[in-house]
Parts: C-alpha cells; structure tokens; sequence
C-alpha cells in the first residue's frame, strides 16, 4: 500500500497536530510523501525539515538511541513471549515512556506531559467476577515481566 503526500499531511493533521501542535523540526526519509510538496508546506509554516536515510541514522542520534534502547528492550521481552509479544506492544510502549531516561533525566511522559501517569499497580485486589480477576492477573504479569525487561536492558 502506498500513501500520497495529501493523505500523510492530513493523517498528521488528525493524529499528531491536533495533540502537540506544530513541530519546530520534522525528521523524515526521503520518500516522496516527505520531499514535493511537504518541503514547501514546512518552510512556509517554519519548520525545520531534515531527511534521514535508512542507513545514515546520525541524522537524528536521539532516535538512533531510543531505538537501539528498545530492540534491546524487546529482545529481553520476547523470551517471555515468544508467541505473543506483538500483542502487548502497546503496554511495552507504555512501559518505556514512564521509565526515568537519563539522556532527558526525566520519563518520556513526564517530559510530553508534565506528570507521570498512572500506571497498573503491581499487586491487585481480587474481583468476584472471574473475568476481571483473570484480566487483573494478566495485567499484573504483564507489568512484572516488563519491568524485568527493562531492568535486563538497563544493567
């Protein structure tokens, strides 16, 4: 599937801008939704436009960084699971944005947002209802397996 330029300005304009506003630097590849018309639009609204190449990654060292950070997270991760790890991306996701980043000296969400979320608590109260009790048991498994993760790729 291939995507024109208009359809990625306005999936950016309905996914990113509408929460964070416009970018003072956009790092991008060299595709063509990010070169013709995109080049023009970012000069006109002052945004500084760089383009990385798959094998020049020292165009922007800060997500050449956070990306070998979480290969590495992942790799640790999916000795776990194996079979099922694509299905919990979302909450390894969510797990590295609330842990301290000493590169930002702060977590990711804390720096976006200005606090530190709520996360799930490692122990849970029981639940009558089996469903939530094994939601809740799954949830806090979850949670202990990536701090683990996290803990491995951090040593």
């Amino acid at each position: 599937m291939s995507i024109t330029a208009d359809q990625t300005t306005t999936l950016y304009r309905d996914h990113v801008w509408k929460r964070f506003s416009l970018p003072w630097k956009l790092i991008s590849d060299c595709s063509p939704q990010f070169t013709s018309s995109s080049t023009e639009l970012c000069k006109l609204l002052n945004i500084q436009q760089a383009m990385s190449m798959a094998y020049h990654p020292q165009t922007d060292g800060q997500t050449e960084c956070v990306n070998q950070e979480l290969e590495q997270y992942l790799c640790a991760y999916c000795t776990v699971h194996q079979n099922d790890w694509a299905d919990h991306l979302s909450t390894t996701e969510f797990a590295h944005n609330v842990c301290h980043h000493s590169t930002i000296d702060t977590s990711p969400f804390c720096a976006l947002i200005g606090y530190q979320p709520t996360s799930i608590p490692l122990s849970t109260p029981s639940s009558s209802t089996p469903a939530v009790s094994n939601c809740l048991l799954e949830l806090s498994q979850l949670c202990s397996n990536l701090a683990s993760a996290f803990l491995i790729t951090h040593q």
